[in-house]
């Protein structure tokens, strides 16, 4: 069984060990960036950001999956060239466009930041907000050209060096200028942060990758491909954001703060997995048969959603001894029990990766846009029904609910195929 093998612990160890390290230091350093912000702006920035990081993986139009698909699969290097910077320039000179407009819609009508409820320093915060999208679709690019290179080093030393960069320019703004919005100096440090990664790693790893050539024949094979993926994820934006703005529309920013605080809090339990997955994706591509990548798939989530019920228990009490020695303000007392009852729907989330990876290995792209239409619309009409009577723990109710029956289906879809198979 791959999940045993010798070699594969060692790279996941690595990398998750890693990465683990780096989600110890941001719950380090997450109490400074509490006292530092009042708790309105923290919700406010935390619904700006958050929504910036899913917009991301939209802007990729997932052609950034085709990258760790196909790049792993040979190590033809002027294959690889060609395919990598044909997708690159194509995703450089899209997001370019649409960069552009929302600078324009902004200016003219002020639609996102409306949307975003923020009321001043708009224009900076925007533009901020659209160019942290626009890198970090560069950088998501240049992360799936690293997995295709298999190498744990380059792994991990992009995880440090994204946090360092990003936290690091965040810190400083925040202690150099603490009279000046809050919401804007942190904005303003992950863009910074973002941009020092991005050429940093063009000239380290990207550089050689990169030649002007554009095979559009290769393009629009993959786009096709992709397709049912841009739908799942622009349905999976609506999914990240409703929830945001139904509690900051009924309950404000201070109690959106809240709910923010728990969403970050569990992020490590889908960004440790995404570790792991950075190894078995390319692992799983070059498996022959679908019956035997269903098998280790199969095998490797009893084992994940043992870990992540650990994690997430280990979180809860590092949070509890943190309010107890007021090391987070009492102010976030409520966090606690929302925490608990989000757990799971967080978890069966992050499973459902798995099932995506699997629905690409078949070129299934279709199961994964299935599922996604499912949860989202399980997921928006329980929270029109139960936000406004129970708050974030409606939207936890939500969450278990709609994640739970996506995992299920995708799971059906995929044992589908298997019997088909045979």
């Amino acid at each position: 069984m791959i999940l045993f093998d010798r070699t594969f612990i060692q790279k996941v160890s690595i990398v998750i060990i890693v990465d683990t390290i780096v989600k110890i230091l941001s719950f380090i350093i997450l109490p400074i960036y509490l006292t530092q912000m009042p708790k309105s702006e923290f919700g406010e920035f935390t619904f700006v950001f958050t929504t910036a990081i899913t917009l991301s993986t939209l802007m990729t139009l997932n052609l950034y999956v085709i990258v760790i698909r196909d790049l792993s699969k040979t190590n033809n290097l002027k294959n690889n060239s060609e395919h990598y910077s044909t997708l690159s320039i194509f995703v450089i000179s899209f997001n370019s466009f649409l960069l552009l407009i929302g600078l324009l819609l902004e200016l003219k009508y002020s639609i996102i930041s409306n949307f975003f409820g923020i009321n001043i320093y708009n224009l900076e915060k925007i533009t901020c907000f659209l160019l942290i999208i626009f890198f970090n679709v560069l950088s998501l690019f240049q992360y799936s050209l690293i997995l295709t290179r298999k190498k744990s080093f380059e792994i991990c030393l992009y995880l440090i060096l994204k946090f360092l960069f990003t936290n690091l320019v965040s810190l400083i703004f925040l202690f150099q200028f603490s009279y000046y919005d809050t919401v804007s100096l942190r904005l303003f440090g992950i863009l910074i942060g973002e941009i020092i990664l991005f050429a940093l790693l063009q000239m380290l790893i990207s550089k050689k990758y990169f030649v002007f050539v554009f095979n559009k024949k290769y393009l629009k094979d993959k786009l096709i491909i992709v397709f049912p993926l841009i739908i799942a994820t622009l349905l999976s934006l609506i999914m990240i954001t409703i929830d945001k703005k139904l509690i900051q529309f009924y309950f404000g920013n201070e109690y959106l703060a809240e709910y923010n605080l728990v969403y970050i809090l569990l992020l490590p339990l889908s960004m440790i997995i995404s570790s792991f997955q950075s190894i078995w994706n390319p692992i799983l591509f070059k498996i022959k048969k679908f019956n035997i990548a269903f098998m280790q798939t199969k095998s490797i989530l009893k084992y994940i959603f043992l870990f992540l019920i650990f994690l997430s228990l280990v979180i809860y009490f590092f949070v509890k001894i943190s309010l107890d020695f007021e090391i987070i303000n009492k102010e976030y007392l409520n966090i606690l029990n929302l925490y608990l009852t989000m757990i799971l729907g967080m978890i069966f989330g992050v499973l459902i990766n798995f099932i995506d990876g699997l629905n690409l290995y078949l070129n299934k792209t279709h199961y994964k846009l299935i599922v996604m239409s499912v949860t989202v619309i399980t997921f928006s009409i329980l929270n029109f029904i139960l936000v406004p009577l129970k708050g974030y723990y409606g939207v936890a109710f939500s969450l278990f609910s709609a994640n739970l029956i996506g995992f299920i289906l995708g799971y059906c879809l995929l044992n589908k195929n298997l019997k088909y198979e045979k």
